[in-house]
């Protein structure tokens, strides 16, 4: 594990009560509510670092997941699906699912995407 902190792309400081966005990037949560300050819940707003959409929840930016463990890089951060597999490998996540809480590479996160209905519906409906 890294013992170095890391930084809000933000505010260039060290993260404080940090929260995950679905593309695996950490901010500071008081960075975050001035970044989305003129959106309501509900809306598509773009990552500050790589401009991929994540959605506001329901309650605001305060109930975006909190990065765990809060001094590793976001670079290290494994999926989760696949250190759990027979094969144990370290891939590294791209993706955060606001569902299952779990974070995915690109190749685990695809039939979140594909799933009929959208992400985590039944599909049996």
């Amino acid at each position: 594990m890294s013992t170095r902190t890391i930084q809000c792309p933000i505010c260039q400081e060290d993260l404080k009560n940090p929260k995950l966005l679905p593309c695996v990037h950490s901010f500071c949560l008081e960075c975050l509510e001035g970044y989305c300050r003129d959106k309501l819940p509900g809306d598509d707003v773009p990552c500050p670092v790589c401009r991929n959409e994540f959605q506001i929840p329901k309650n605001g930016v305060d109930d975006l997941p909190i990065i765990a463990p809060a001094k590793e890089p976001a670079s290290s951060v494994m999926c989760e699906a696949c250190s759990g597999s027979t094969d144990h490998r370290s891939v590294p996540a791209t993706v955060y699912c606001m569902d299952c809480c779990q974070t995915l590479c690109g190749n685990c996160g695809i039939p979140h995407r594909k799933w009929r209905g959208g992400p985590h519906d039944d599909m049996t409906k």
